[in-house]
């Protein structure tokens, strides 16, 4: 069926997270994802590019699915920076979480390409 014509399935998945592979100071990140075999599982950490990136996979550990930076814009604009490049065409529900308990959600539904997000306003800093 091509893609969009009606019918297709968009569907988010209801998978939580269990798992935390990536921790940047006091952001946990954590993600879970559905086949369209309707099979759930975490995320794993592929590589920690820096205390500020790192690379998440799914399926084999040589295939990085989504890159995540998490980074202290405290200085510039107030704000802790999550900046998101899935390249997956997988669902998804992927949850960054402060200190604080406070959450940054990014989703993406089943058959379709993974969009890019960057929020340089996700979490306000607390002094």
């Amino acid at each position: 069926m091509a893609r969009g014509a009606p019918g297709r399935s968009r569907r988010l998945t209801d998978c939580e997270p269990e798992t935390t592979p990536l921790v940047f100071g006091d952001h946990r990140v954590s993600l879970c994802y559905e086949t369209p075999a309707g099979e759930t599982g975490d995320a794993k950490a592929g590589i920690w590019a820096s205390g500020q990136a790192g690379l998440l996979w799914f399926f084999d550990r040589g295939n990085a699915e989504v890159l995540i930076k998490v980074l202290d814009g405290c200085s510039i604009n107030g704000h802790r920076w999550v900046f998101v490049g899935p390249v997956t065409d997988v669902a998804f529900n992927l949850v960054v979480t402060d200190g604080e308990g406070r959450e940054w959600v990014h989703r993406n539904a089943q058959g379709m390409t993974a969009q890019t997000r960057a929020d340089t306003a996700a979490f306000s800093c607390r002094e």
